[in-house]
C-alpha cells in the first residue's frame, strides 16, 4: 500500500505526527512499540499468505486483531490526557484533514469499534508491507545467487585468496605452451 495510505490510516487513529509513524520522535515510544511487538509476534508470519480479502473476511484475525486493541486500547485512547498526549493529537487542535474529526476513547464503545476498525486495516497493511519487503529480501537473495556460480572459488574467495603460497608457485610454473597444460621444464 502507498505511504499516503498507512498514513491517512495512522490520522484515523489520532496519532499525533503529521508525517509517518515510523519516521517521527514516537516511533521509539514504549506503548507504540509493544503494540508494533505483538503485531509482529502475533500476526506478521500467521497472516503473510493471506490477501487483503482474505483477512478482513477472517473471523480469527478480527480476534486476533481485538485482541491487541483490548492490550494496548486503555492506554493509547486513554481518558488521561496527559497519557493520550504522548502519542495522539487532540482533534480541537489538528484533526489530520479531516481524517480525525473528535477525539477517541476506549472507554466509549462507538468509539471503540472505530478504533477496532482502522486499527484492524492498519494491520493488514502493516502485514502487507510485512510480505512486501520480505518478497523483496527473497528476491534480491535469489538474484545475488544466481549470478555467482555455485562452487566457483574466484566468485567465492575472490582471485587473490585462492592460492596459498605453495600452490601459487605450482600455478605460476605452468606455462602456456603447445596444450596450455604443459608444467614449465626449465
Amino acid at each position: 500500500m502507498a505511504r499516503h495510505a498507512m498514513l491517512v490510516l495512522e490520522h484515523k487513529l489520532g496519532l499525533r505526527p503529521d508525517g509517518l509513524m515510523r519516521l517521527s520522535d514516537l516511533s521509539k515510544h514504549p506503548v507504540w512499540l509493544g503494540l508494533l511487538a505483538d503485531i509482529e509476534q502475533s500476526i506478521f508470519q500467521k497472516y503473510a499468505e493471506m490477501s487483503h480479502t482474505q483477512m478482513r473476511n477472517s473471523p480469527v484475525f478480527a480476534s486476533d486483531v481485538e485482541r491487541l486493541a483490548k492490550k494496548h486500547g486503555p492506554q493509547i485512547w486513554s481518558q488521561d490526557l496527559e497519557q493520550r498526549d504522548q502519542l495522539l493529537t487532540r482533534a480541537a487542535i489538528n484533526n489530520h484533514n479531516g481524517h480525525y474529526p473528535q477525539d477517541l476513547y476506549w472507554s466509549n464503545p462507538e468509539h471503540k469499534e472505530i478504533i477496532l476498525v482502522h486499527l484492524r486495516e492498519l494491520v493488514i497493511e502493516k502485514v502487507v508491507n510485512y510480505r512486501a519487503s520480505e518478497k523483496q529480501w527473497w528476491n534480491r537473495t535469489v538474484t545475488d545467487f544466481n549470478a555467482s556460480p555455485i562452487g566457483d572459488p574466484i566468485q567465492e574467495r575472490g582471485f587473490d585468496q585462492l592460492f596459498n603460497g605453495d600452490e601459487a608457485q605450482e600455478a605460476g610454473d605452468f606455462k602456456n605452451e603447445d596444450r596450455g597444460d604443459t608444467p614449465n621444464q626449465s
